[in-house]
């Protein structure tokens, strides 16, 4: 398990030339899982697992973030891996290895605004993300496709491709964090109902957060605008998957 405390550090300062992940057919890797722990101070533990050509003596790998800290390189036998810095990533020593994962620190994935923190991912396979310990999401960048409790920490999967996840930690059921989470579930509703789709029920559910609100119930308003996000999200997918069909169909006549 990696470690952020003693030892020696690695640090490589990698500046990205490119925001979108590879042609993995030409990068010779094909990208298998992708893990990240989000710590309370701001930095992600990156797990990255590729499947690679045990012919080719070499691949270039892209990376998450610019800054990568404590990095280690296994096979699929657990056995350490020579590499170094390339653009974007790193370029490691494969020859005779079926898959190679990657870990490490890094700071660049998380940011704040207030008391909100934001995860951004740029990912090529679906997402696994555990949150800081008390963490509350205020908004996702799309529906989970799971969420779960791991101990005291949430552990969300996400589809691959933009990921952005907002979440603030700390205690819950102040106003401050309930009028945030309001205001941030009203701003995904207008937007969605803005391309004509209907979402009367979390529009429902968010009139009776601010009740809520209203009420002096804190953490009873969180929750209800959470769930009004994210029954606004289900709407805006289904109908966008209707729309595709309906095109399908009509391209078929």
């Amino acid at each position: 398990m990696m470690s952020r405390k003693g030892g020696s550090t690695l640090v490589f300062t990698l500046i990205l030339a490119f925001n979108a992940f590879p042609v993995y057919g030409q990068s010779l890797y094909t990208p298998s899982e992708l893990s990240f722990t989000v710590y309370a101070d701001g930095y992600a533990a990156v797990y990255y697992s590729a499947d690679v050509d045990p012919t080719r003596p070499r691949v270039n790998i892209t990376l998450f973030g610019s800054l990568y800290i404590d990095v280690l390189v296994e096979d699929q036998d657990g056995l350490l891996l020579d590499s170094s810095p390339s653009e974007g990533g790193l370029s490691i020593d494969i020859l005779g290895s079926i898959s190679v994962l990657v870990s490490y620190f890094t700071q660049d994935l998380t940011s704040k605004s207030g008391q909100i923190w934001a995860f951004a991912v740029n990912a090529p396979v679906d997402v696994s993300i555990i949150l800081p310990k008390g963490s509350t999401i205020v908004s996702l960048s799309s529906v989970p496709l799971s969420m779960s409790n791991l101990g005291e920490n949430l552990l969300l999967t996400m589809p691959g491709g933009e990921v952005e996840v907002s979440y603030t930690i700390g205690v819950t059921g102040t106003r401050d964090r309930a009028v945030a989470v309001i205001n941030d579930a009203e701003g995904t509703i207008d937007g969605i109902k803005a391309e004509g789709i209907l979402v009367d029920e979390a529009e429902d559910l968010l009139q009776q957060a601010k009740e809520a609100l209203a009420s002096g119930l804190y953490a009873e308003a969180e929750q209800q605008a959470e769930d009004a996000e994210v029954l606004a999200h289900v709407h805006g997918i289904a109908a966008g998957r209707a729309r595709d069909r309906a095109v399908a169909e009509d391209f078929g006549r």
